[in-house]
């Protein structure tokens, strides 16, 4: 059986896929059954970065990590699947970290935004 990590930003978004898969809470930030793991990462790309590097650093490394939740989508169906096909990098002002927008994920294309 393989070993999965479930990666989401907020607690309203994990309940409802701890329930759907038996997982229980362990931790504040953690549901877990015998092979799936879920971890609340926090918003944003970097506290997802930092969570799943301190989950790493303690855990065994699971065969998959999935993240998942809203996307920072209002207007979209909760349960609906979406293929992302744009990404957004303005979160907050970074120094030295340009704005960008990735028009197609697939073929890498970038668009910078100017200042």
């Amino acid at each position: 059986m393989k070993n999965i990590l479930i990666v989401c930003a907020m607690e309203k978004e994990a309940k409802s896929i701890a329930n759907k898969l038996n997982l229980i809470k362990t931790d504040e930030n953690i549901y877990k059954n015998e092979n799936i793991k879920l971890l609340i990462s926090g918003i944003g790309k970097q506290r997802t970065a930092i969570s799943v590097a301190e989950f790493l650093c303690v855990n065994k490394k699971p065969d998959l990590i999935i993240n998942i939740g809203y996307a920072g989508s209002t207007d979209i169906p909760v349960g609906k699947w979406v293929n992302i096909t744009r990404c957004y990098n303005y979160e907050w002002e970074i120094p030295g970290e340009e704005k960008y927008v990735m028009l197609d994920a697939r073929k890498s294309k970038v668009r910078k935004f100017k200042k």
